[in-house]
């Protein structure tokens, strides 16, 4: 461990009372990478994406939950953007080499590259902000990631509310369980509100081709569905929205509020807080009580939430409210087919 980590994690782990009296100065504050106090320097953060970090909703919503965590916290954050799977093992041992405290990945598809660092690099605390399927045993590796079902099941049920026509194109990218359990969920949620409702679901096999993903929006609504969802797609699920528009059809927002996207068609948004889970990641690594484990948030500790339903849909916010609650209070009965519950 670096005499520089082990100052930091001393003065942060120090009594709660004293810890937050010595915040600005030994932890840093009031800034995204603020001049070291009393010979603590800032801690480094550092973050690897594949795709752009101001493109699309996933990645923006992540950018937006992390450089406000840096400016109230005073960590210092460089961002490796739109690195490719194969390029990833180069990035992050430059970064372990280096003994950054943090490295967090916005995409599990870089899981076998991140797993590989951490047990290579055992100084640095490596945390998915996604889905992982284990942390190997890893002391110094983590995930966060949120309920896919239960941010699919509110999916639904926007959607569900929102359609005359009973059907709803849910536009996905790519055959992995993200997927899976988005679409089997929004199913159940759009017939929690609607028995008639039925989710119509094609992959576009791509992450980002957004000629695809028009394709398919539009062959969706030729079969009659006046709702979109994009599933899994966060880089480019604004174009998704904006050709739900075009064809004149409403729009359900994903991982972040969308509605600039498409002013005209979107009626409300399933919203993803990332913020608390950065800041709860850096905050035990640098007081020692990090949790290598895999967590997930939901509807009920504020992880996942919504936007209020917009336009003429307003007047149905007390049926989108019974469902948060039903969710809240895990009172949904998944079936086990849907690969959802326990």
């Amino acid at each position: 461990m670096s005499v520089r980590r082990a100052v930091r994690r001393r003065v942060c782990g120090i009594g709660v009372a004293l810890a937050a009296a010595l915040a600005v100065s030994a932890c840093g504050g009031g800034g995204s990478a603020p001049a070291a106090s009393g010979g603590a320097d800032p801690i480094e953060v550092r973050v690897i994406t594949v795709g752009p970090a101001s493109t699309g909703a996933w990645d923006p919503a992540h950018k937006a939950a992390y450089d406000k965590a840096a400016a109230e916290n005073g960590w210092h954050v460089e961002v490796a953007e739109a690195v490719a799977y194969g390029d990833a093992d180069q990035v992050l041992d430059r970064w372990g080499a280096a003994d950054v405290d943090i490295v967090f990945s916005t995409d599990n598809g870089y899981e076998e590259n991140l797993l590989a660092a951490a047990a290579k690099y055992p100084d640095t605390a490596w945390v998915m902000m996604s889905a992982l399927s284990s942390t190997d045993g890893l002391p110094n590796v983590a995930a966060y990631n949120f309920d896919w079902c239960e941010y699919g099941y509110l999916q639904g049920a926007i959607a569900g509310l929102a359609t005359t026509s009973n059907k709803i194109a849910s536009v996905g990218s790519i055959d992995i369980l993200p997927t899976t359990q988005s679409v089997a969920a929004q199913q159940l949620g759009a017939r929690e509100v609607n028995p008639q409702a039925e989710v119509l679901h094609q992959n576009t096999g791509d992450f980002a081709d957004v000629q695809k993903a028009q394709t398919v929006t539009a062959g969706l609504v030729g079969q009659g569905a006046d709702v979109v969802i994009a599933t899994v797609h966060g880089v480019i699920s604004p174009q998704i929205a904006a050709q739900a528009q075009a064809l004149g059809v409403r729009y359900v927002g994903s991982f972040a509020d969308e509605t600039d996207s498409a002013p005209n068609a979107t009626v409300g948004s399933v919203v993803i807080n990332f913020g608390d889970d950065y800041r709860e990641a850096v905050r035990t690594w640098t007081e020692g009580t990090f949790d290598a484990a895999i967590h997930t948030g939901g509807v009920a500790d504020g992880a996942v939430t919504t936007t209020p339903l917009a336009g003429e849909l307003a007047g149905k916010q007390a049926q989108l409210d019974a469902v948060i609650e039903k969710l809240r209070t895990e009172s949904v009965q998944w079936p086990a087919e849907s690969g959802c519950g326990s």
